[in-house]
This record gives structure tokens, C-alpha cells and sequence, in this order.
């Protein structure tokens, strides 16, 4: 009876750990990262040319797909394998896609609102407006996706890059832009991104690729091999 309590929990926890520890790499902190980077990048340029903010963001974006998908693909999954999930995690990974789905479209929505002025033809503008698009359009789907992900760091991530805004917003007051954006989206985004890369050497180092192992192993035999003969 015990032992029938005991395994499927066992089970859940293990899948658990085995669905955090695709965050142990860090390309997930580099692809927010990038997202944030994105997000610098058109209200810097914005304010100048609509054209060029929004090619930089949609390349940022594109950019961040691609690094997540091809390493994952090619650096990841080889030194940890592939796992394949139960059907309530396999749910969980589709409504995660969805709110990342949702979640662009979102960007695209603000950038829309921000540089039609449509915020502030309903009279929300200044600090107001950028804490709004900070911690609701920003913290709060981040937060979400952190649920869904089971992913802790995402949790920090989604709080600065809401303060990122309110930041914005001081020192816009302070400094012109693009200086206000550079030293509020773009040092947040690229420090996420930093971050990412010092996990993504540590998951390196920790995880070899399987071929190196074998190749070493084999070396060292021969080096054994060639003193005792």
C-alpha cells in the first residue's frame, strides 16, 4: 500500500527535476535576456525611426528563437538527453507556448500603443504609463511563465525587468534618451544575457559532450596500456 503511495510521487518528483534541469544550461536566461534587449532597442531607436525599432526588435526576437532552439538542440539535448514527459507536463509545455506566443504579440501591441500615442490620447502617460507596461505587460505574464516553467531564476528576471521600466521613467527625467534606455532596458537585458553565459560555461564544464568522454576515455586507456607494455 505504501509503496503504491510512494511511487508516483517519487515519479513526479523526479520529472520534476528532470524538467528544472533544462534550465540549467542558462539558454533560457539569454533568451529573456534578449527579449528585454529588444525592448531596449525600440525605445531607443523609436523615437527617431519607427522602421528601424521595429526591425531590431523583430530581429532580436528571431535572433533569441534561434540561439534557444539550435542549442538546445545541439548542446543541450546531447549531453543530457532527450526526456519525454507525462501528459500533465506535455499540457503545461503547450499552455507555456501559448503564453509565449501571447506574450510577443503583447510586445507588438505596446510598441504599437507607445508609438501611435495612443496611451496617452486616454491620458495615461509619464511614470504611470511605464509602471503599467512594466509590472502588468511585463512582471506579471514573466511571473506566469515562471509558473508554468517551474523556473525560480525567471521569478527575479520578471521583477527587474518590471523595474526596468519604472527605471526608465526616473531617468528619462535625468538624462535624454537614448541614454535612459540604454542604462535601464539595455544594462538589464544584456546583464540577464551575461548571466546566462557564465551558466551556459558552467553547464560546459559540467556536462562534456559524450564523444569528448569517450575520446578521453580512450586516451587515458592507451596511456595505461603504453606503460604497462
Amino acid at each position: 500500500m505504501n509503496e503504491k503511495n510512494i511511487e508516483p510521487l517519487d515519479l513526479r518528483l523526479l520529472e520534476k527535476r528532470a524538467f528544472r534541469s533544462a534550465f540549467e544550461d542558462g539558454l533560457w536566461d539569454i533568451f529573456f535576456g534578449m527579449i528585454f534587449l529588444g525592448l531596449g532597442m525600440i525605445w531607443t531607436f523609436s523615437f527617431s525611426n519607427l522602421i528601424i525599432a521595429f526591425i531590431i526588435q523583430i530581429s532580436i526576437n528571431i535572433a533569441a528563437v534561434l540561439i534557444l532552439k539550435l542549442l538546445k538542440k545541439f548542446i543541450t539535448t546531447p549531453r543530457l538527453g532527450n526526456v519525454k514527459f507525462g501528459k500533465k507536463r506535455k499540457k503545461k509545455k503547450i499552455r507555456l507556448k501559448l503564453i509565449l506566443s501571447s506574450f510577443v504579440v503583447l510586445n507588438i501591441i505596446i510598441l504599437f500603443f507607445t508609438l501611435n500615442n495612443l496611451f496617452k490620447a486616454i491620458n495615461i502617460e509619464g511614470l504611470l504609463l511605464l509602471m503599467i507596461i512594466g509590472f502588468g505587460f511585463i512582471s506579471i505574464p514573466f511571473i506566469v511563465v515562471a509558473y508554468f516553467m517551474d523556473f525560480k531564476r525567471l521569478y527575479f528576471i520578471a521583477i527587474i525587468g518590471g523595474f526596468s521600466f519604472f527605471l526608465f521613467g526616473i531617468l528619462d527625467e535625468i538624462i535624454e534618451n537614448p541614454w535612459s534606455s540604454i542604462f535601464s532596458f539595455v544594462l538589464i537585458g544584456s546583464s540577464i544575457i551575461i548571466w546566462g553565459l557564465i551558466l551556459f560555461y558552467k553547464f560546459l564544464k559540467r556536462y562534456p559532450h559524450p564523444d569528448n568522454v569517450e575520446i578521453n576515455k580512450r586516451e587515458k586507456d592507451n596511456d595505461i596500456h603504453n606503460q604497462t607494455s
